[in-house]
């Protein structure tokens, strides 16, 4: 099951009209997380036209997030 989520306000509001952030239940969708190498949660990846561009691999803070976010937008 796929459940959408706002990025987190702390990330910058020009940064949250930019991304969907979408969650997925690695239990139930082993065949997609096998993919694309989820072997550690949390892991987020960032897709631009389908295909996936940029990932990471555990807690980031807000501000980790929003370096992320810029790179991944640049």
């Amino acid at each position: 099951m796929r459940r959408c989520l706002r990025v987190p306000r702390r990330v910058g509001s020009d940064l949250r009209k930019c991304f969907l952030v979408v969650t997925v239940n690695t239990d139930d969708q082993q065949e997609l997380a096998g993919r694309y190498k989820i072997a550690s949660l949390p892991t987020v990846i960032a897709f631009r036209n389908g295909e996936p561009v940029s990932k990471f691999v555990g807690v980031k803070t807000a501000a980790g997030v929003q370096a992320f976010l810029k790179d991944v937008q640049a």
